[in-house]
């Protein structure tokens, strides 16, 4: 997938992602520095925990993202559609 375009200032975007993504279900801010955050998200489905980090590249406004999860072999493309996901809601959010 693609990085996340943006536009303004970067404190912003990680203001305004940091609060959308609060607002999930079994999701967690483990790690906020500077333009990097690290979240935790848990599966309904085996309490699995799946790790998914942003940093924003001011220079280039995009958000780079990646979601992986932590056990098993395969996740039934779960990562993918909880990033689609999250791109979705940015997109409706910000007016992207």
């Amino acid at each position: 997938m693609q990085a996340i375009p943006f536009s303004g200032s970067s404190i912003a975007i990680i203001n305004e992602l940091e609060e959308m993504l609060g607002s999930y279900e079994n999701t967690t801010l483990i790690e906020k520095d500077g333009n990097y955050m690290h979240f935790e998200f848990l599966t309904r489905i085996g309490n699995f925990i799946d790790d998914v980090e942003f940093l924003i590249d001011d220079k280039d406004k995009v958000i780079h993202f990646r979601s992986a999860s932590r056990e098993g072999y395969g996740d039934f493309n779960k990562n993918k559609r909880r990033m689609k996901m999250i791109v979705k809601d940015w997109e409706k959010r910000v007016g992207n």
